[in-house]
């Protein structure tokens, strides 16, 4: 044979796959990495990009996070690894690549989805051929599987989209593994892609993915035997033992995933906000009946959560009633997947039916699930088998009349009844849907909708001629596939979420994380991060009684014992200064007012010597027996030791972690310890352990079995010790913090730790930026309070007692217009614009504080006097002197116009005298100052 021939042999031989790697390529041309400056939305670089930056930044530096310094008492790591997909190969993969830590992170990880993608479309491929489906016709159901329009949403998220892969290719693998069952590759594939399902990052979706991974397992055996009666697998033992031994490989999946899992489980789901969310908090982007219904007519319109409809064949399936009332015989597993669908899209309705409030209520962790259109990722996977069904029982060749074919019936039944819905159904009711897809539809050119609807049609043609025709099968087949991919291609470009575009500041690179953790230690300084729901829930109880200071680290020279949390809270909204700590069962004697109140003590000094993700060593220096406090939150995980000593610690303040230290210099150190992810990370490397010794047992011949299990045994134990050494012998970051107590006479900031509200809380930063941020203590821009963008935002401080007050000081950063560099994704600050054919998300500019500020006082909340502010300079406190002592109780500052107010801190200052009795009654939360502005009286 000619050596010219061989390519083009294997070119023919391969021609299919070739163009199934080059597809994705082709569906998302217009992001194309290294070429287009395009991503799959903000949220693409927030919930992938960054989070991953941070994991990969710590592993440089020789530490693998178990905790992510952040506001409001910080958070586990386990949310963030997860996102960033650290338990899977994958980043530390990408890390290695030329570019990565420079500015290419977001390209690179573009490209890896891209070929995964065509990895799962190559495994469903094989798995369809091997059901007897011709070639195109394989390519066809896997493609628009693959390529559901609901992988838009996956891949915004960026971690999603790996479980939408891993899902499809875990299907694949049980499917090929029930039809050709093999020793080792069957199995251990099932168990690999099972592990990347759990672990792909977004638990909401592996969730849904593994429920959708039981459910074809379930229905595969039957589906398999409707068209293969003499399958061999086709009795109720043989089914037994196909299940037992796929849950069993699930089971071993789930057992390597116990790293991830037991930490998720403990760390994140038990202790922080997000799970604890009530039914109507998790009930949002809600479809509506009609724009469920889109999928089949329309599917352009349907909410972007609920859209998952590749191919108008799903309503073919979704017709199969029809075929009962014209008497074709249907199996059974057909009904049963017809009635999973059913309930899978009443429980995307969310609370207009109740099937997902019995959902929350009874399946298991579901109530930690927000967002019911989450479901609906599941039906593409389902669709498969009836789709395979529909096609293997049409025969290719002999005299079946055609109202005995379900293909050509249906087909031509979901013909008619889309050319119904689109001539008879108003347009006011094709048109009631969410607003998201009301806002796409304005965007996208005219003929995008109806060239949509004639592919569709013409899919459904191309399928009825299939089962009709007996000559030119292939060519329909051809056609058929023709079409889906124009459908398709159509679906995702112009689907209801836009791209967005990459900005210089998006992407940071290795040079700008070191230099960010030399001035700060937590995570995501720059960005108001949108991820409060994943800080602990006694942070969040803290927040909604007292408030949450910010620093670091400080010294406290004089203390009051309480014996609970509550006792704690009464004592500290009866007021406290700045440098006086509540603790709670703390016997340590207090030093003597007199010793306390001398000139001659030397000042007290806090200084950062060593910081990691999971460790802080402080150098102090008191002037007497001291408390030692943090803002680190009192959870249970954290470990103290005080001069190389084991220490107590303490709750402090409500929520922090305190302990007592001696006079003189001392070093404390801090360390965070998890037992979930200890044990968790000791099964999964006991797990692998096992898994390879029997590997090795059985798996080869008997001379190298010994040295082959003991290799992996050694493997997976120096894993985990190399893993644990890795928790605290990470390189100093080197972040810079300093405190010094301030003089002991000094003007008592009256505002400090006092109630306060303002007209609205920015909505993705409810309690990280609330409005008792602004008198915490800390006048950096990271602990403001953050109103949303609206007309008048305003902001008030109860004194909680008539004071005669002299001074004003207003710490204010941001003032003026600002872009998404500091924002969420929210309506307010982007734009959806059509660019060059592209739907492109565009950040705006929002004005900060609108000028002119106005700052009104008053004693009884109905006589204001008020200031006006007609410049700021952002780069030094704004001080406002009265002339005398003014009568004081509440103090209101709004920003003029639509705008956000931000406020880094206010300190009201007064004259030196003896409190008054107060008003232990002051109100504290946001949203009670709509229309404050019309409270006020200019003055001047």
């Amino acid at each position: 044979m000619p050596a010219t021939t061989i390519p083009a042999m294997l070119l023919k031989r391969h021609a299919i796959h070739v163009v199934i790697v080059a597809l994705p390529f082709l569906m998302f041309h217009w992001m194309a990495p290294f070429v287009s400056d395009l991503a799959p939305g903000l949220d693409y670089i927030r919930y992938r990009i960054w989070p991953q930056a941070e994991l990969l930044f710590a592993v440089r530096s020789g530490t693998f996070p178990l905790y992510t310094h952040w506001v409001m008492g910080g958070m586990p790591s386990v949310a963030g690894v997860g996102l960033a997909q650290g338990y899977l190969p994958f980043p530390y993969v990408l890390a290695l690549l030329p570019g990565y830590g420079t500015g290419s992170a977001l390209q690179w990880n573009l490209l890896l989805d891209l070929f995964i993608l065509a990895a799962a479309h190559v495994a469903m491929f094989r798995f369809l051929r091997k059901t007897g489906l011709a070639g195109g016709l394989a390519f066809f159901i896997s493609m628009v599987t693959v390529y559901s329009p609901r992988i838009l949403l996956s891949f915004i998220y960026g971690a999603a989209l790996h479980t939408w892969a891993a899902q499809i290719l875990l299907c694949s693998a049980i499917g090929c593994y029930y039809l050709h069952a093999t020793r080792w590759k069957g199995p251990l594939f099932i168990i690999a892609a099972a592990y990347w399902v759990i672990n792909s990052g977004n638990p909401p979706e592996a969730y849904y993915g593994m429920l959708a991974a039981t459910l074809f397992v379930l229905l595969l055996p039957y589906a398999m035997a409707s068209h293969e009666p003499g399958n061999k697998v086709d009795t109720l033992k043989a089914r037994m033992a196909f299940w037992g031994k796929t849950g069993a490989f699930i089971v071993t999946a789930i057992l390597l995933s116990a790293a991830y899992l037991l930490p998720l489980y403990f760390d994140m789901v038990r202790k922080t906000w997000f799970p604890h969310q009530s039914y109507e908090q998790i009930s949002y982007f809600l479809e509506t009946p009609i724009g469920l219904i889109s999928n089949f007519f329309l599917p352009l319109r349907p909410l972007f959560a609920a859209n998952f409809s590749g191919t108008p064949l799903y309503l073919a399936v979704m017709l199969v009633p029809v075929l009962f009332l014209l008497r074709v015989k249907l199996p059974k597993f057909i009904a049963v997947l017809w009635v999973l669908v059913i309930i899978i899209g009443l429980h995307a309705l969310g609370p207009l039916t109740p099937v997902h409030r019995l959902a929350w209520e009874y399946l298991p962790l579901a109530s930690s699930i927000r967002t019911p259109t989450r479901i609906c990722m599941m039906l593409p996977v389902l669709f498969i088998l009836p789709l395979v069904w529909l096609f293997t029982t049409t025969p290719s060749r002999g005299n079946t009349p055609l109202k005995k074919q379900p293909l050509f019936l249906l087909a031509m039944a979901a013909i008619v009844l889309t050319l119904l819905y689109l001539l008879m159904v108003p347009r006011a009711v094709k048109m009631s849907i969410g607003e998201t897809p009301k806002i796409n539809l304005q965007h996208i050119p005219s003929w995008v909708e109806p060239a949509s609807t004639v592919l569709g049609l013409a899919s459904l043609v191309m399928a009825g001629l299939y089962a009709a025709c007996r000559r030119f099968k292939k060519e329909t087949v051809l056609l058929l596939c023709i079409a889906g991919v124009l459908h398709l291609g159509i679906l995702l470009r112009y689907g209801p979420f836009p791209a967005s575009r990459i900005e210089p500041g998006d992407l940071r690179t290795y040079t700008e994380l070191a230099a960010e953790k030399r001035q700060t230690i937590n995570a995501f300084p720059n960005h108001f991060y949108p991820i409060g729901q994943f800080i602990y829930m006694d942070v969040i109880t803290q927040a909604k009684n007292y408030m949450v200071e910010p620093f670091l680290g400080k010294i406290y020279r004089t203390w009051t014992s309480v014996n609970s949390r509550d006792a704690a809270y009464d004592l500290l909204n009866r007021g406290r200064t700045p440098d006086m700590v509540v603790m709670e069962n703390y016997s340590e004697p207090q030093t003597p007012t007199a010793t306390l109140s001398s000139p001659d003590l030397p000042p007290d000094t806090v200084n950062l010597t060593y910081s990691s993700c999971n460790r802080l060593i402080f150098r102090t220096q008191a002037a007497l027996p001291c408390v030692f406090a943090t803002s680190l939150a009192h959870t249970g995980h954290w470990r103290a030791w005080v001069n190389k000593k084991p220490a107590p610690i303490y709750r402090s303040n409500g929520y922090a972690c305190a302990v007592s230290i001696p006079k003189g210099a001392s070093t404390v150190e801090f360390r965070y310890w998890s037992p979930a992810a200890f044990w968790g990370m000791a099964i999964s490397c006991a797990t692998l352990a096992l898994l390879g010794i029997i590997a090795a047992a059985f798996g080869v011949k008997k001379t190298g079995r010994r040295v082959l299990a003991g290799l992996v045994a050694a493997g997976a134990l120096g894993l985990f010790f190399l893993w644990h050494d890795s928790l605290y012998s990470g390189k100093n970051l080197h972040t810079r913090y300093e405190w010094i107590s301030p003089p002991v006479h000094r003007p008592q900031n009256l505002a400090f730790g006092k109630p306060t509200q303002m007209s609205s809380s920015s909505r993705s930063h409810t309690f990280t930026h609330d409005s008792a941020c602004a008198v915490d203590g800390d006048t950096s821009v990271a602990s403001c309070c953050l109103t949303h963008f609206e007309p008048n935002p305003a902001w008030e401080v109860d004194l909680k007692c008539v004071r005669k007050i002299e001074e004003i000081l207003l710490h204010i950063t941001l003032q003026g217009e600002y872009y998404d560099k500091v924002l969420p994704h929210t309506p307010g600050n982007t734009k959806q614009i059509w660019e060059k054919g592209i739907l492109v998300v565009k950040k705006q500019p929002e004005l900060f504080n609108g000028l002119p500020l106005t700052v009104a006082i008053s004693t009884d909340r109905t006589d204001w006097q008020a200031t006006l502010i007609h410049a700021i300079d952002t780069r030094a406190p704004l001080h406002l002197k009265l002339d005398t002592p003014v009568d004081a109780r509440y103090i209101r500052i709004f920003a003029s116009g639509k705008s956000r107010l931000c406020l880094n801190e206010v300190e009201v200052y007064g004259a030196f005298s003896a409190p008054p009795a107060c008003d232990n009654n002051g109100q504290r939360g946001d949203g009670q100052l709509k229309g404050a502005a019309h409270h006020v009286t200019n003055g001047s």
